[in-house]
């Protein structure tokens, strides 16, 4: 099997999350957050 084959047989994931959160109670030093943005990218193969 030559290297072109393995790349063509891969999956590729694109993951786009939005968080926010629903209840918060920071004491002190603690920072508040008011939303996240999370973009991931897996791209996986078999050998």
């Amino acid at each position: 099997m030559n290297p072109r084959e393995v790349i063509a047989a891969g999956i590729a994931h694109l993951s786009i999350e939005f968080q926010m959160p629903l209840y918060q109670n920071p004491t002190g030093t603690q920072l508040k957050t008011t939303w996240r943005l999370i973009l991931g990218w897996q791209y996986a193969f078999h050998l």
